[in-house]
């Protein structure tokens, strides 16, 4: 593809296509916090984007963006035809500006930002001058043809303007097939309550904050917010206040005081000068008290309150639940034909199970609650009962291996499930809930334990889209089978960054399931570069689905997260997360609790492979990502975390995160779990597994009529149908590799001494190979070869080791290459110890290229 470029100075005229521009609002008509369908980060309201009239060329208007704090300036979806050919470009104006993302320019990106275009990079000063960034372009492909025009600036310093940005269809099949993104102004009439929630409201202030999307203008301030509150639908209103929109289309008011239950409000957008009423939203709300309090309460991390700690008698034990959450009743020691009841019921809710803990987890309603410790077991004089609030800990998609068949490394029957998993979850989602055989057996035992379990489905196979369609949407909850099978349902799957038309229309589906009995939770996918940073737009969206299901409903943060290569990386990515919170609480106060944050655990190559860096632990990296959300203050109060994709993982993966999820939300623990074992991100037992400094930390000693080299392959580490690493860390992350080409005469051999072992400790070996040629071409063909890595000094746990291949199964346009995972797990014998690759036995020309080798304390919980 011929790449064009224009790098100009402007003196005079300026190019305007506007009749094809697909950009709309080029000319940033509006205000500095309104320009209508640029995305922008207004979340903090702290001048990131200023308008500039008058200041561009020709006296066009400009805007000045503060890249360092809004990192992105963006428009879209829109749709374009893939192939076919564009001209984008801005005018810029820059002084003293400094960005080391290699994005930093003006470019366009398809759905899911996995391919982009982009002009030169954008200059670091243009001396007062303007200059214009331009590049012809064939676009990507893109999911459902979506793309997005963005200038990228993550970390960028000093002074960036901007002026007149366009993107023009050149060919006649361009124009055709291109248009702008929808006017999602139009797409919501709603005066949103948005704080606090609806069954929340407080009777002594009557205070509510309520917003709006869709201005007639630009301006927000040309209208008042009237609200009338009446004791019940259709009854005379008792009281009628207002306050004005501010600049930001946010009025706050109270009310005053307000009866105790449930009433009914209606919330106006009236024009100032006429008194017209541009349209409204009426609420069934419900007066509540003050808070509950409960004597005694203790904080232990953003989690985990402790309530009772007490020495373990038989009798009563009372507590407050401050609100409707989880709360962890637990007996220090397992005591046979102990058991612990809650409140009156009949069914003991603590009981021994061998091999267990005597404790569990349950959702209570706020208020107070008694439990009864009875039965003929006798507690020692050390024991001790603890009480607790506590986080939800959840998993997805849960598939015991004795139904689940796959060539998957998981293995993880009801028997594992049960030693490793019961006792650190409370929360099960599951693909198809309740239509298959293993899943409805296990119900019954799900209910005795406590378990909030639901169905996860999105409406991706419907026979329509519904993603932009509320009413659509609700219905089709509301007929689905998880709502009749489990104890709720989750909606699969929306992105924070998503079209504003479907980010609206799922607020509006929350509306109109408020009233469900079951909780209905919504998945939002979250990583770099995507954050609640729409007011605008965020405010509606998170105020109708926190208020479905009478308030009880979540927001889980889906988290793609990559292990970091090194901790100035790690601190980066995880800095990322506190800051959705951050964002959403700017303008919708205390919402922490609406958010569920779940994090993927996608430690197989060949797919989505978050465990980019064999250098890197991703024990330590989880272990730091949870400890983040535990502790970071403006995290407090989350409503819990998760992992989810747990077949893309395996035993240890399983063992590890539920440990982990029992550490921070369970049991209220601040320190890193990573020190009670010694883990590290680095643990730098080997060098180079990436093979990036080519041989030089290896020993290499090639087959007479065969080698052993070096090599590049573009698309080996980061390809979509390759390994599939997922970073943005490194460009091009494990594409290099050692490649190795068997002779008729003898073995090639490669080989390493491990260092820093610890006699005794267990530990994983893993490597991945592949064949160079299906790299460059996918093949579609299993590949048999002999290939292997002896291991010196250690003794081989066979039985934990595993291979997996990915794929085993081709179709006739399957892009997919065939990548080879090995773990190996061995115990130490002394602290070094050897590992050679070798093709000995192999046939004559037989390639193999290896990378991803490392080594890694294994995680048995002990």
């Amino acid at each position: 593809m011929k790449k064009i470029f224009v790098f100009l100075a402007v003196c005079g005229a300026v190019f305007t296509a506007a009749a094809q521009n697909l950009l709309l609002n080029p000319e940033f008509a509006g205000t500095s916090t309104n320009l209508g369908p640029w995305n922008k980060n207004s979340a903090v309201y702290n001048n990131e984007v200023t308008r500039l009239p008058g200041a561009g060329p020709d006296g066009k208007t400009a805007i000045k963006i503060d890249l360092a704090s809004c990192e992105s300036f963006k428009q879209g979806p829109f749709t374009m035809v893939p192939g076919e050919k564009y001209k984008f470009g801005a005018y810029v104006r820059t002084k003293n500006l400094k960005c080391s993302s290699r994005y930093f320019a003006v470019l366009i990106y398809n759905n899911g930002w996995t391919k982009s275009v982009q002009t030169s990079k954008i200059p670091a000063n243009t001396k007062g001058k303007w200059v214009k960034l331009e590049r012809i372009a064939a676009m990507p492909p893109s999911a459902k043809n979506t793309y997005t025009f963005c200038i990228y600036g993550a970390g960028a310093t000093g002074e960036f303007e901007m002026c007149d940005p366009y993107v023009i269809p050149l060919t006649e099949k361009g124009k055709k097939g291109s248009k702008s993104m929808p006017r999602w102004e139009t797409l919501s009439k709603r005066v949103t309550l948005h704080y606090p929630l609806v069954s929340k409201v407080c009777a002594k202030t009557g205070e509510m904050w309520f917003s709006v999307a869709s201005p007639v203008d630009a301006d927000f301030t040309k209208y008042i917010c009237k609200v009338s509150y009446a004791p019940a639908k259709g009854q005379k209103a008792t009281i009628t206040k207002s306050a004005a929109f501010d600049k930001f289309g946010c009025a706050k008011l109270k009310l005053g005081k307000l009866p105790m239950g449930k009433g009914f409000i209606q919330a106006d957008m009236v024009e100032k000068s006429s008194n017209k009423v541009i349209y409204g939203s009426s609420y069934t709300i419900t007066a509540v008290g003050a808070p509950l309090k409960a004597p005694g309460a203790k904080r232990l991390n953003n989690f985990v309150v402790k309530l009772v700690e007490k020495p373990l008698k038989k009798g009563k034990y009372t507590f407050i639940a401050e609100e409707d959450n989880w709360y962890r009743i637990a007996f220090s020691s397992a005591i046979p034909e102990l058991f612990a009841y809650i409140d009156d019921n009949k069914t003991p809710v603590v009981e021994y199970r061998k091999g267990e803990d005597s404790d569990t987890m349950r959702y209570l309603p706020k208020g107070k609650h008694v439990v009864t410790v009875a039965g003929k077991g006798t507690p020692g004089k050390k024991d001790i009962i603890t009480i607790h609030k506590v986080g939800a800990t959840a998993l997805h998609s849960f598939y015991p291996n004795v139904e689940y068949k796959s060539h998957r490394p998981l293995k993880a029957d009801i028997e594992f499930c049960r030693k490793y998993m019961w006792h650190n979850i409370n929360t099960i989602m599951i693909q198809n809930a309740g239509h298959l055989p293993w899943q409805k057996a296990l119900y019954p035992e799900f209910n005795r334990r406590g378990f909030f379990y639901l169905g996860t489905q999105g409406f991706t196979r419907s026979p329509r889209n519904l993603w932009v369609d509320g009413p659509g949407m609700a219905a089709s909850v509301r007929k689905c089978g998880h709502l009749k099978h489990t104890l709720g349902r989750s909606i699969d799957e929306s992105w924070p960054n998503g079209a504003e038309e479907s980010l609206l229309a799922l607020g509006e589906m929350g509306w109109l399931l408020q009233d469900l009995d079951k909780p209905v939770w919504l998945w939002h996918g979250v990583n770099w570069y995507n954050f609640f940073n729409r007011p605008l737009i965020h405010r509606p969206h998170i105020a109708g689905i926190s208020n479905m299901s009478k308030g009880k409903a979540k927001i889980l943060m889906e988290t793609y997260a990559t292990v970091s290569p090194d901790m100035k990386k790690l601190e980066e990515q995880l800095a990322n997360y506190p800051r959705h919170i951050k964002e959403v609480t700017s303008f919708i106060p205390d919402s922490q609790n609406r958010f569920m944050f779940i994090i993927g655990s996608y430690f197989l190559p060949g797919g989505y492979f978050i465990d980019c860096f064999p250098q890197s632990d991703p024990k330590y990296f989880f272990d730091r990502y949870f400890q983040t959300l535990a502790t970071d203050p403006v995290c407090v109060d989350l409503a819990g975390i998760g992992g989810y994709s747990m077949t893309s993982g395996d035993e240890e993966t399983f063992r590890y995160l539920t440990a982990l999820m029992r550490h921070y939300a369970v049991e209220g623990n601040t320190t890193l779990f990573s020190e009670k074992f010694g883990y590290k991100l680095n643990p730098g037992h080997m060098k180079d597994g990436d093979f990036v400094e080519g041989l030089k930390h290896w020993k290499s000693v090639p087959a007479p009529d065969g080698s052993i080299k070096a090599r590049t392959i573009p698309t080996l580490g980061t390809g979509a149908y390759a390994q599939g690493r997922r970073t943005k860390d490194l460009y091009g992350c494990g594409d290099t590799c050692a490649e190795f080409i068997a002779g008729s005469k003898g073995a090639n051999q490669l080989s390493q001494v491990i260092t820093g072992l610890t006699p005794g400790k267990l530990y994983s070996f893993f490597y991945v190979t592949a064949h160079p040629d299906d790299i460059v071409k996918p093949m579609r063909i299993d590949h048999k070869f002999v290939f292997n890595a002896v291991l010196s000094d250690v003794e081989i746990i066979p039985e934990k080791g595993y291979e997996y291949r990915n794929i085993t199964k081709w179709g006739k346009n399957t892009k997919t290459r065939q990548i080879v995972y090995r773990k190996v797990i061995f115990r130490a014998k002394k602290d070094k110890a050897t590992v050679t690759f070798t093709d000995e036995g192999a046939p004559a020309g037989q390639k193999r290229v290896l990378n991803f080798v490392g080594v890694r304390p294994y995680f048995t919980g002990k």
